[in-house]
């Protein structure tokens, strides 16, 4: 039973892997073509040698915020993609630190995905229930082994691989 949930957990890992993928592709273009639009908005046409804020929004055409670019007090740069609603689906972010980070978030707005470093410079991928109850974390310890942890509803762990 436990090899037939660590290869549900695998498939799993695998679709939100590609899905990872495509919002980074998103969030990359996204950044992009923010930096571009301030850019050529701007400067009426031509290119200015620097703009400096601590925060862009982007806006769709009814001015309503999709997303941003944005640096916190904390030291946190982000760039964040929202529905329609204004609820935030994709976050890409680096810490204070340099630790950079992928969060996605389910249709109301809550936390399901993170990828990312640890303290330690450790790779890590976190899958969150509904209630935003960590249930499943891949990892690679700092000495390269890998690992899976498996939480049940109350963010117990109940099951480690290795």
């Amino acid at each position: 039973m436990h090899e037939h949930m660590l290869i549900s957990v695998m498939e799993q890992l695998t679709r939100v892997e590609q899905e990872i993928r495509r919002w980074k592709v998103l969030a990359m273009a996204a950044g992009a073509g923010l930096g571009l639009v301030v850019l050529l908005g701007a400067a009426g046409g031509k290119v200015a040698e620097e703009i400096r804020a601590t925060r862009f929004v982007v806006v769709d055409a009814h001015g309503a915020p999709r997303g941003g670019l944005h640096v916190g007090t904390d030291g946190r740069s982000s760039v964040t993609l929202t529905d329609q609603r204004g609820r935030p689906h994709a976050l890409v972010f680096v810490e204070a630190d340099g630790r950079p980070g992928l969060a996605l978030y389910d249709q109301a707005g809550r936390p399901r995905t993170l990828w990312g470093l640890d303290t330690e410079g450790t790779p890590a991928l976190v899958l969150n229930d509904q209630g935003g109850t960590m249930r499943a974390r891949v990892f690679v310890r700092a000495d390269g082994r890998p690992g899976v942890d498996l939480y049940d509803q109350t963010g117990k762990l109940i099951w480690r691989a290795p």
